[in-house]
């Protein structure tokens, strides 16, 4: 099921997918799709995690601005993958009418990189690397939010928005003293 709505995906976008579509081409009922999935958006996103397969780690090297930067450039690839990039966006934009597809994605894309991140800060905080008055949800909505903004609005240019240049902006305003 997931490899046929890949393909749909891939032949006529998210705007192209159907339930109806899936079935099928996986040669199923479309109630055996709604079993595992409550939208179309809730299958598209699967779909496009299992043929992407990210690899989105942060790790504490000691280094919060080299730590931050690695994870956000793995998320700029991604978003970046031409095959694949532009359908994780339109998910993005898709889950503002869906809220299976919103949840679906927080699950299993926003969720679980951005609870690591928000790890890494919380311990920069308690390390007094991270200024106490700094919402950590304000970094993550910033950091990440300018890759995504970048994706939805001017794609060409997402490889000009390095991890390390979002961490460098951001990182300024939000730490005690320049973290290196």
């Amino acid at each position: 099921m997931l490899d046929s709505a890949l393909a749909l995906v891939k032949e006529s976008g998210l705007a192209g997918l159907t339930i109806e579509g899936v079935a099928a081409r996986a040669g199923v009922g479309k109630q055996t799709i709604y079993r595992w999935w409550p939208s179309k958006g809730a299958v598209a996103i699967d779909a496009l995690l299992r043929a992407a397969r990210p690899d989105i780690t942060l790790v504490d090297s000691g280094d919060l601005q080299g730590d931050l930067s690695a994870v956000l450039d793995q998320v700029r690839l991604l978003l970046a993958e031409p095959e694949l990039g532009p359908h994780f966006v339109a998910c993005l934009v898709e889950s503002q009418r869906d809220p299976a597809l919103a949840q679906r994605f927080s699950d299993v894309v926003f969720g679980p990189v951005r609870k690591g991140y928000r790890q890494r800060l919380e311990q920069a905080r308690h390390a007094g690397v991270l200024r106490s008055d700094v919402a950590v949800d304000d970094v993550l909505d910033m950091a990440f939010g300018a890759l995504w903004l970048r994706a939805m609005t001017q794609p060409a240019r997402l490889a000009d928005l390095s991890g390390d240049r979002i961490t460098q902006i951001l990182l300024r305003g939000a730490t005690v003293a320049d973290v290196h």
